[in-house]
């Protein structure tokens, strides 16, 4: 059997053995894989820095029999996840994607446009302050959120009812600064339903279980960051920290998994402790 080359995410480093380790790796063509990296643990191992977690690699692996394990023969560091300053919040946000990559993939099934939204996140956890294009982790966190939804097929549905199919949410965003407002339960028009990851309107809520009190301003903002075009979102990033948002994606995952992900209270924390420091 022939071996294979590819870019790799690490997700996971577990002791195999003296010597050795299993990695889970998320690739950019083979999808995710469960490989054994002979000799990782050794003294100037020729798998150094490469498979240390979330560190972006080249691999050379030999694909076995479904059920077992790779074999990964090579492996070259293309870039080590280091964290702007060392930020222990954009440390926990990218184990976050890790963790979500994976429990939301299957092995060998190739997801590129997924390892390309990885790739970009973690490069922007690794954006130091003083840049430009510097944002706000929970801003990032949410684009990756929002756009690995609409990538395995859970996109929410952020324009019409699901209950009437009438349309919600104009196309264009309302030029403003503020983001107090995206929730509105008591006169808001609009909510979001949790269980059908969709817009209804007040007429239909009653029928659609838990809901949640939403702005035209919130679903139009939500589009920004599901969005395919990678600026969009950008030019919005401090809406992203707003609390709403992140209700709303605590459970998305806690529907899709049937199970909390063990880093959301870390994310939570994190998204609180951002919103002290700009005064939300």
């Amino acid at each position: 059997m022939s071996s294979e080359k590819t870019l790799a995410i690490v997700l996971r480093v577990v002791d195999f053995s003296e010597t050795s380790v299993v990695l889970s790796l998320f690739t950019d063509t083979y999808g995710k894989i469960n490989a054994l990296a002979k000799g990782a643990r050794r003294p100037k191992s020729s798998f150094y820095g490469a498979v240390d977690i979330l560190s972006l690699s080249q691999v050379i692996f030999l694909p076995r029999r479904s059920g077992t394990l790779d074999l990964l023969t090579e492996a070259k560091l293309v870039r080590r996840y280091r964290p702007c300053q060392w930020s222990l919040a954009r440390l926990y946000a990218g184990y976050y994607v890790a963790e979500l990559l994976t429990d939301l993939t299957e092995p060998h099934q190739a997801q590129p446009g997924l390892f390309r939204l990885a790739v970009d996140t973690l490069s922007d956890f690794q954006t130091p302050e003083t840049s430009f294009a510097y944002q706000p982790v929970t801003a990032i966190v949410l684009r990756f959120e929002m756009r690995a939804l609409a990538l395995l097929g859970h996109g929410l549905g952020l324009t019409h009812c699901s209950g009437c199919d009438k349309p919600l949410v104009a196309d264009a965003l309302a030029p403003t600064d503020s983001i107090e407002h995206l929730s509105n339960r008591r006169n808001g028009k609009l909510f979001f339903s949790l269980s059908d990851t969709s817009l209804v309107c007040r007429d239909c809520c009653q029928e659609r279980g838990r809901v949640i009190g939403f702005s035209e301003r919130a679903a139009q903002v939500l589009r920004i960051y599901q969005d395919e075009n990678d600026e969009a979102w950008r030019h919005h990033a401090s809406w992203g920290t707003h609390p709403v948002f992140r209700q709303m994606m605590d459970y998305q995952w806690l529907e899709i998994l049937n199970r909390p992900l063990h880093l959301t209270p870390a994310i939570r924390q994190m998204a609180k402790k951002q919103r002290r420091a700009v005064g939300g």
